[in-house]
Protein backbone atom coordinates (compact mmCIF):
# COMPACT_ATOMS: atom_id res chain seq x y z
CA UNK A 1 0.00 0.00 0.00
CA UNK A 2 1.49 3.52 -1.02
CA UNK A 3 0.88 6.11 1.05
CA UNK A 4 1.25 10.09 -0.10
CA UNK A 5 2.27 12.72 2.10
CA UNK A 6 2.23 15.94 1.12
CA UNK A 7 4.04 18.85 2.95
CA UNK A 8 3.66 22.62 2.28
CA UNK A 9 7.01 24.20 1.83
CA UNK A 10 7.32 28.00 1.52
CA UNK A 11 4.51 29.44 -0.21
CA UNK A 12 2.97 27.14 -2.50
CA UNK A 13 5.97 24.88 -2.76
CA UNK A 14 4.82 21.59 -2.65
CA UNK A 15 6.68 18.48 -1.43
CA UNK A 16 5.73 14.83 -2.59
CA UNK A 17 7.05 11.78 -0.52
CA UNK A 18 5.93 8.37 -1.66
CA UNK A 19 6.02 5.70 1.16
CA UNK A 20 5.99 1.91 -0.17
CA UNK A 21 6.69 -1.24 1.62
CA UNK A 22 8.17 -2.54 -1.68
CA UNK A 23 11.75 -2.19 -1.67
CA UNK A 24 12.63 -3.39 -5.72
CA UNK A 25 13.36 -6.98 -6.50
CA UNK A 26 16.51 -8.31 -6.56
CA UNK A 27 17.80 -11.47 -8.54
CA UNK A 28 20.15 -14.59 -6.57
CA UNK A 29 23.14 -15.71 -8.07
CA UNK A 30 25.23 -14.49 -11.40
CA UNK A 31 23.58 -12.84 -13.75
CA UNK A 32 24.99 -10.85 -17.20
CA UNK A 33 23.75 -10.35 -20.39
CA UNK A 34 25.16 -12.82 -22.64
CA UNK A 35 25.01 -11.72 -26.54
CA UNK A 36 22.31 -13.98 -28.73
CA UNK A 37 23.62 -17.19 -30.56
CA UNK A 38 24.14 -15.94 -34.47
CA UNK A 39 21.67 -17.81 -36.88
CA UNK A 40 23.53 -19.80 -39.07
CA UNK A 41 21.89 -21.65 -42.13
CA UNK A 42 21.31 -25.76 -42.23
CA UNK A 43 20.48 -27.69 -45.46
CA UNK A 44 18.03 -30.45 -46.19
CA UNK A 45 18.92 -32.88 -48.84
CA UNK A 46 15.40 -35.02 -47.46
CA UNK A 47 13.38 -33.67 -50.50
CA UNK A 48 15.91 -33.74 -53.70
CA UNK A 49 14.56 -34.04 -56.94
CA UNK A 50 13.55 -38.09 -57.92
CA UNK A 51 15.04 -36.97 -61.40
CA UNK A 52 18.29 -38.22 -61.32
CA UNK A 53 19.78 -35.61 -63.72
CA UNK A 54 18.79 -32.93 -60.52
CA UNK A 55 19.65 -34.90 -57.51
CA UNK A 56 22.74 -36.93 -56.07
CA UNK A 57 21.84 -40.15 -57.30
CA UNK A 58 25.53 -42.31 -57.82
CA UNK A 59 24.48 -43.30 -61.55
CA UNK A 60 23.39 -39.18 -62.75
CA UNK A 61 25.08 -38.45 -65.73
CA UNK A 62 24.86 -34.91 -65.01
CA UNK A 63 26.31 -34.92 -61.36
CA UNK A 64 29.96 -35.45 -61.55
CA UNK A 65 32.49 -35.46 -58.99
CA UNK A 66 33.34 -31.66 -59.65
CA UNK A 67 29.87 -30.80 -58.87
CA UNK A 68 29.30 -32.55 -55.70
CA UNK A 69 32.51 -30.66 -54.55
CA UNK A 70 31.61 -27.38 -55.58
CA UNK A 71 28.32 -28.29 -54.11
CA UNK A 72 30.26 -29.17 -50.36
CA UNK A 73 32.31 -26.11 -50.66
CA UNK A 74 29.41 -23.86 -50.89
CA UNK A 75 27.59 -25.39 -48.56
CA UNK A 76 30.54 -25.11 -46.08
CA UNK A 77 31.16 -21.47 -46.86
CA UNK A 78 27.59 -20.73 -46.43
CA UNK A 79 26.56 -22.42 -43.20
CA UNK A 80 29.64 -20.95 -41.49
CA UNK A 81 28.48 -17.16 -41.99
CA UNK A 82 25.53 -15.72 -40.49
CA UNK A 83 22.35 -15.82 -42.15
CA UNK A 84 21.60 -11.87 -42.27
CA UNK A 85 25.30 -11.84 -43.94
CA UNK A 86 24.49 -14.85 -46.31
CA UNK A 87 21.59 -13.14 -47.46
CA UNK A 88 23.07 -9.62 -48.21
CA UNK A 89 25.78 -10.78 -49.86
CA UNK A 90 25.50 -10.45 -53.89
CA UNK A 91 24.01 -13.40 -55.88
CA UNK A 92 26.84 -14.81 -57.20
CA UNK A 93 28.05 -15.57 -53.56
CA UNK A 94 24.82 -15.46 -52.11
CA UNK A 95 20.95 -16.46 -53.08
CA UNK A 96 19.06 -14.63 -55.77
CA UNK A 97 15.42 -15.34 -55.31
CA UNK A 98 13.09 -16.51 -58.08
CA UNK A 99 9.68 -16.21 -58.07
CA UNK A 100 7.62 -19.59 -58.59
CA UNK A 101 6.05 -19.48 -61.54
CA UNK A 102 9.27 -18.44 -63.14
CA UNK A 103 11.04 -21.62 -62.59
CA UNK A 104 10.30 -24.93 -64.34
CA UNK A 105 10.94 -27.51 -61.57
CA UNK A 106 9.04 -31.02 -60.49
CA UNK A 107 9.34 -30.61 -56.90
CA UNK A 108 9.58 -34.12 -54.51
CA UNK A 109 6.12 -35.16 -53.49
CA UNK A 110 7.37 -35.83 -50.23
CA UNK A 111 8.23 -32.18 -49.75
CA UNK A 112 4.43 -30.78 -51.18
CA UNK A 113 2.87 -33.97 -48.51
CA UNK A 114 4.72 -32.78 -45.86
CA UNK A 115 3.04 -29.07 -46.41
CA UNK A 116 6.83 -27.83 -45.42
CA UNK A 117 6.16 -25.81 -48.51
CA UNK A 118 3.44 -23.74 -46.59
CA UNK A 119 6.36 -22.29 -44.66
CA UNK A 120 8.98 -21.34 -46.49
CA UNK A 121 9.35 -17.99 -48.09
CA UNK A 122 7.97 -16.78 -51.02
CA UNK A 123 9.90 -18.17 -54.43
CA UNK A 124 12.56 -20.12 -54.99
CA UNK A 125 15.98 -19.55 -53.49
CA UNK A 126 18.85 -20.12 -55.93
CA UNK A 127 22.06 -20.34 -55.04
CA UNK A 128 25.33 -20.82 -57.65
CA UNK A 129 28.02 -23.52 -58.31
CA UNK A 130 29.85 -21.62 -60.03
CA UNK A 131 29.76 -22.22 -64.24
CA UNK A 132 28.63 -25.94 -63.26
CA UNK A 133 25.48 -25.48 -62.17
CA UNK A 134 22.75 -23.71 -59.78
CA UNK A 135 21.20 -25.51 -57.20
CA UNK A 136 17.12 -24.81 -56.37
CA UNK A 137 15.54 -24.89 -53.22
CA UNK A 138 13.38 -23.15 -50.51
CA UNK A 139 13.88 -21.63 -47.30
CA UNK A 140 12.03 -21.68 -44.11
CA UNK A 141 13.90 -18.97 -42.06
CA UNK A 142 17.74 -20.68 -41.51
CA UNK A 143 16.35 -23.93 -42.95
CA UNK A 144 17.41 -24.69 -46.65
CA UNK A 145 15.52 -27.11 -48.59
CA UNK A 146 17.50 -28.08 -51.65
CA UNK A 147 15.24 -29.52 -54.11
CA UNK A 148 17.63 -29.69 -57.51
CA UNK A 149 20.13 -29.09 -58.74
CA UNK A 150 20.34 -27.80 -62.21
CA UNK A 151 23.58 -28.08 -64.20
CA UNK A 152 22.09 -28.07 -67.52
CA UNK A 153 20.61 -24.29 -66.74
CA UNK A 154 17.29 -25.16 -68.08
CA UNK A 155 15.02 -24.82 -64.84
CA UNK A 156 14.67 -20.62 -65.34
CA UNK A 157 15.77 -18.15 -67.90
CA UNK A 158 19.36 -17.05 -67.07
CA UNK A 159 19.15 -13.77 -69.17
Amino acid sequence: MKLLRITIVGFLKLKLKFNSPYKGYSLQGKHEIRPAHKEYLTFNFSFLSDDPDHNLDKNSKTINKRVRLKLLERITNLSSRNIVEVLNLRREEGFERIDEDQVSISVNKKFIQSKRHLECDDGYWIFRLNDLGRVIGRKNENIYYLLAIDTKFEMYSHG
